[in-house]
C-alpha cells in the first residue's frame, strides 16, 4: 500500500487529527489501531502491516488516522479518557462523510464501541479485533506489568515482536520509530485511558452489525465481548500476530458480519455479491483464468468455479467475456 493522501480534521474539543486516505473501491474501511502505538504515516513501510493490508483490504478504500498526541495529530493534555479517544474517531468518521466499515484493534475497541453506541449512523459494520471486555483485565496485562522494570526501547521492541510477524531487524526499526513518534508520556496517557475502559454497560446497547475476531490469545475476553453484544458473531483467526494470515481473517470477518461486499465506487454492484465474489469479479475483468485466481486467492479451482457461476447469476452474464465487460462498465477492477 502506497503512502496515503494526508488530511486534517478537528475534534469537538479542538484537537487537530491527521488522517490518511488510501484509494480503492467500495465503502471506506476505517482502521483504528491501538491508541498510543503506531502512527499511520509510515505504516505502508512496515512489511507485516503491508502483508496484512493486501489480504485485509483487497483493494478497498481505506482510512487510517493518528490519535491525539501521535504522529501528525495535535498534542494531548493528560489525563485523557476513552471519551477523548472517541472524539478523535468521531472527527475522522465525520470527515470521511459516509458510513464506514470500522476495524478496531485491541484497546481501540473501547472508543469504537463508545462512539458506535452514541452515533450508530456513522457505521455500516464493526469488526472488533482482539478486544478487551474490561481494560483492567486486559489480555496484555502481563506484558504491561513488566514495562516499568524495562528500558523503554527494549519493552517496545518486545511488544512489536509479540504483535507483528517481523524479523528482528525490522522489529527493532519499528520500535525505534514508535518511540520517536509516540513519546512515553503519550503512550502512558492512552494506556491509562484504556485501562479504565469497559464494555460491560456499552456492549448490550450496541446495534451496529458486529463481528468479534480473536485468536487463542485473548479468547476469554473476546468471548465475553461477543456474548454481551446482541446478535454479534464470534470469528476465530489462526495465529495472533500481524501478518497476511491475520489480514485474511479480518476480511473473512467483514464478510461474515455483512454477508455481502461493499458497493463499487459508483454504487452499482449488487448487494448480493459477497466480498470474495467481488475479488473474483475484479480478476475476471483482467482476463485472469480460474487457475490464476485460485493461486492468487489461495482457493481451490472448484471454489473459484463456484464463485464465477454465482457471479454470472447475480449480474446476468452468460460467459467470461460478458462478465468482464459488465465489470468494466460498472467500475469494477
Amino acid at each position: 500500500m502506497e503512502a496515503p493522501d494526508t488530511r486534517y480534521t478537528t475534534t469537538k474539543d479542538g484537537v487537530r487529527i491527521a488522517y490518511g486516505l488510501y484509494p480503492g473501491h467500495g465503502a471506506p474501511v476505517l482502521v483504528a489501531g491501538p491508541p498510543g502505538e503506531t502512527n499511520f504515516a509510515r505504516l505502508h513501510r512496515n512489511p507485516a502491516i503491508a502483508a496484512m493490508d493486501d489480504e485485509e483490504l483487497a483493494g478497498r478504500r481505506a482510512v487510517r488516522f493518528d490519535w491525539r498526541g501521535m504522529g501528525l495529530s495535535g498534542p494531548l493534555t493528560p489525563p485523557i479518557s476513552v471519551a477523548h479517544q472517541a472524539m478523535d474517531l468521531e472527527a475522522v468518521c465525520e470527515a470521511v462523510g459516509e458510513p464506514v466499515d470500522l476495524i478496531s484493534w485491541c484497546r481501540a475497541c473501547f472508543p469504537a464501541v463508545t462512539l458506535a453506541v452514541a452515533r450508530p449512523e456513522l457505521f455500516r459494520l464493526l469488526v472488533l479485533a482482539a478486544p478487551d471486555y474490561e481494560g483492567s483485565d486486559s489480555a496484555n496485562a502481563s506484558l504491561y506489568a513488566i514495562r516499568a522494570a524495562m528500558d523503554d526501547l527494549e519493552w517496545r521492541e518486545l511488544k512489536v515482536r509479540r504483535d507483528q510477524d517481523l524479523p528482528g531487524v525490522y522489529a527493532h526499526a519499528v520500535a525505534r520509530h514508535w518511540q520517536r513518534e509516540v513519546p512515553r508520556e503519550v503512550f502512558d496517557a492512552h494506556h491509562d485511558a484504556s485501562m479504565a475502559g469497559s464494555l460491560v454497560e456499552l456492549a448490550p446497547r450496541l446495534t451496529v452489525p458486529t463481528v468479534v475476531l480473536t485468536g487463542e490469545r485473548g479468547r476469554r475476553q473476546a468471548e465475553a465481548v461477543a456474548s454481551a453484544i446482541p446478535s454479534a458473531r464470534l470469528h476465530f483467526g489462526e495465529g495472533s500476530g500481524v501478518s497476511a494470515q491475520t489480514g485474511r481473517a479480518l476480511r473473512e470477518a467483514r464478510e461474515l458480519v455483512s454477508g455481502q461486499a461493499a458497493p463499487s465506487a459508483n454504487g452499482t454492484v449488487p448487494d448480493s455479491i459477497t466480498g470474495r465474489e467481488l475479488e473474483v469479479l475484479v480478476r475476471l475483468a483482467t482476463g485472469a483464468s480460474n487457475a490464476d485466481m485460485a493461486v492468487e486467492l489461495q482457493l481451490s479451482e472448484r471454489t473459484v468455479e463456484r464463485h464465477v457461476s454465482n457471479i454470472y447469476a447475480k449480474i446476468g452474464a452468460h460467459n467470461r467475456v460478458e462478465a468482464a465487460n459488465w465489470a468494466r462498465e460498472h467500475g469494477v477492477g
